[in-house]
């Protein structure tokens, strides 16, 4: 099964274009030109490692995808804790593979790329300031902590801003 994922992406996506009822098969009512246009766009602008990857999920059963869900949701409902014990205002989050945690309360600067800097700099935990997906950066005020780890690297994240903020209170 595994060397049918691993051909070369244009017979997989051709055949993905001719086949009416799979994901991915575009409508036998189209003119000949238009299927191969989105054959040509499929083809050329998504990276092969992608198509083979996305082969592959397609494979793959519901149970897979169940139980990625509830392990995510446990590593989230763990991270999302631990921040909210050690007083982090830790926002709600439905979906993503990020908590965003306001900082407002522990950045009188209102800098989040600083304040990031200054994290990763004084605890070793990483995090990404939201504003940096802001054109004009006026939302400075949440970071954003990654859930997708082993859960190991996350108790070890919270011993560290644990640490980080014993020390900031002790200063």
């Amino acid at each position: 099964m595994l060397e049918h994922h691993l051909e070369s992406p244009a017979p997989r996506l051709q055949r993905a274009v001719r086949q009416p009822g799979e994901v991915g098969a575009v409508q036998q009512d189209l003119p000949a030109a238009r299927r191969d246009e989105a054959h040509h766009h499929l083809t050329f602008t998504t990276p092969p490692h992608l198509q083979t990857a996305v082969a592959l999920g397609l494979g793959l059963g519901d149970g897979y995808f169940r139980g990625l869900q509830d392990t995510l949701q446990g590593h989230r409902d763990v991270l999302a804790a631990g921040l909210r014990d050690l007083g982090f205002q830790v926002l709600d989050c439905a979906s993503t593979y990020f908590l965003c945690v306001d900082i407002r309360d522990l950045d009188r600067e209102g800098d989040d790329f600083a304040f990031c800097r200054r994290l990763v700099a004084e605890s070793g935990v990483a995090a990404v300031p939201v504003s940096s997906f802001y054109a004009e950066r006026d939302m400075r005020a949440l970071i954003r902590l990654c859930f997708a780890k082993p859960l190991s690297l996350l108790s070890d994240a919270l011993g560290r801003l644990a640490g980080w903020r014993r020390a900031r209170a002790v200063a």
